[in-house]
C-alpha cells in the first residue's frame, strides 16, 4: 500500500528506557523501517547509567525524521516515563513501544489504518514471542475471532482471560486519553500497563481489532526472570498484583455499565480473591495461605465468594472453587499444591 504523508495522521511512538545500550539501537531501527510515513519517535530516557540516550540521539539524528529524547532528572518507572512521553506527543495517535522490542514491517501502518477505518479509540492486534536462546518465534493465539458487539464485550473477554496483557499491542487516538483523563498510574511497578489498557477499553465508545500478530516481544537471557526470590517475599509478591487488580475493579465499576459492574463484583473481584489462594498452594507456601485464611473469617469475603452462584451457568469454574474454598479451605490448599 502506498501511503502518502499528508493523508496519514501521525502516530506517535513512546518507548520508555533505562540502561539499554546493548539493544536500542535495533529497537529503533526497526521502528525507522515502518511502512507507515508520518511517525514520531519519542524515547524516554529515565535516568540510565549507560551510552542508552547517546546512542538514541545518533540513530535518530541520522534517520532525519521527527524524534524526541527526553531525558527525566529522576527514575521514576515505566509509568512516569510513559506519561512524560504521553505528555510531549503530538500525533493524533499514540502507541507505547518496549525498548527492547521489534516489529512486523506494518504494525503501525496497519494498527493506524483500522483505527481510522472504524473511528475507534481503541485498537488492538496480536502478537508473537521470539526466543533468542533458541532463535524460534511462537505466536500468542488470539480468542477473538470476530468484531464484538460493543466495546463492553472487550471488557469481559479481558476479565474471562481471553485478551492478552499487553500494552504494546494497543493503538490510541490521544483526544480520547485527554478527554478520560486516563494516566498510568505512577509508583506503580507491577500491572500498570494492563491497568491502562483496561481503563481505555473501559470508557471506549469504539474499539476494534486485527488478527494479525504484528508485535514482537523479544525474550532473551539478559531479561530478568518473573518470579522466583525468597518464599517470604511471594506474600509482599502477590498483594503488589493484586492493588493493581483491585484498581482496576474500583474503575471499572464507577466508569462501567451495569453489565461490567456485575460482573466485577460477583465474577472478577471473587476470581482474583481465590487467585491468591490458588497462588500460595501451587507455591507450596502454607505461611502465607494461612495468613490469607484469615480474610475467610469475616463476612464481607464470605458473602463475595457466595455471591459468585450469580454466575454459576456462565462462569461455573469460579464458583466451584470458591466454594470449595469457603467450605475446606485446607482440602483446596492439599488438591492445588
Amino acid at each position: 500500500m502506498n501511503l502518502h504523508e499528508t493523508a496519514c495522521p501521525m502516530v506517535s511512538i513512546i518507548i520508555p528506557t533505562y540502561n539499554n545500550e546493548a539493544r536500542i539501537a535495533r529497537t529503533l531501527d526497526n521502528i525507522i523501517s515502518q511502512d507507515y510515513p508520518n511517525i514520531e519517535i519519542i524515547v524516554v530516557n529515565d535516568v540510565s547509567q549507560d551510552a542508552t540516550a547517546a546512542i538514541a540521539r545518533r540513530v535518530l539524528t541520522s534517520w532525519g525524521g521527527l524524534f524526541q529524547v527526553i531525558d527525566r532528572s529522576v527514575n521514576g518507572g515505566q509509568s512516569s516515563s510513559r506519561n512524560t512521553g504521553l505528555d510531549a506527543a503530538n500525533g493524533k495517535y499514540v502507541v507505547f513501544f518496549d525498548h527492547d522490542d521489534l516489529a512486523e514491517k506494518n504494525y503501525v501502518s496497519r494498527l493506524c489504518g483500522e483505527i481510522e477505518r472504524v473511528k475507534a479509540d481503541v485498537t488492538f492486534c496480536g502478537y508473537k514471542v521470539y526466543y533468542e536462546a533458541e532463535g524460534r518465534y511462537e505466536e500468542v493465539p488470539m480468542q477473538l475471532s470476530a468484531a464484538l458487539a460493543s466495546p463492553e464485550d472487550y471488557v469481559i473477554k479481558w476479565l474471562k482471560g481471553k485478551l492478552g496483557n499487553t500494552i504494546w499491542c494497543y493503538i490510541f487516538r490521544k483526544e480520547f486519553l485527554l478527554e478520560q483523563k486516563l494516566r498510568f498510574t505512577e509508583g506503580c511497578h507491577v500491572g500498570e500497563d494492563i491497568e491502562f489498557f483496561v481503563k481505555a477499553l473501559t470508557v471506549s465508545a469504539r474499539t476494534s481489532f486485527i488478527k494479525e500478530h504484528l508485535y514482537i516481544w523479544m525474550r532473551h537471557p539478559t531479561q530478568q526472570s518473573s518470579g522466583g526470590g525468597p518464599r517470604g517475599a511471594l506474600f509482599d509478591s502477590v498483594k503488589l498484583e493484586m492493588l493493581y487488580r483491585w484498581r482496576i475493579a474500583r474503575y471499572v465499576s464507577r466508569h462501567g455499565s451495569n453489565r461490567l459492574r456485575e460482573y466485577m463484583l460477583h465474577f472478577y473481584i471473587p476470581q482474583n480473591f481465590v487467585k491468591q489462594f490458588t497462588v500460595f498452594a501451587e507455591k507450596k507456601d502454607w505461611a502465607s495461605y494461612e495468613r490469607q485464611m484469615k480474610k475467610l473469617r469475616h463476612r464481607t469475603m464470605r458473602n463475595l465468594l457466595l455471591s459468585t452462584v450469580k454466575f454459576l451457568w456462565f462462569e461455573p469454574e469460579v464458583f466451584g472453587k470458591a466454594m470449595l474454598l469457603l467450605c475446606c479451605p485446607t482440602f483446596y490448599y492439599r488438591l492445588r499444591s
